[in-house]
């Protein structure tokens, strides 16, 4: 029961300020390296 309350409580509480909502794989100075990014990556 203390399981699902903490699942709940985790739940209901937003991400903190600052953090991306989606984070996207954009290559890194070649195509064998990636990095995430906050914001869509234009297209190849």
């Amino acid at each position: 029961m203390k399981s699902a309350a903490l699942l709940l409580v985790l739940a209901a509480c937003p991400s903190p300020p600052g953090n991306p909502s989606t984070l996207w794989l954009a290559p890194d100075q070649n195509e064998t390296h990636v990095k995430l990014i906050d914001h869509e990556p234009p297209p190849y």
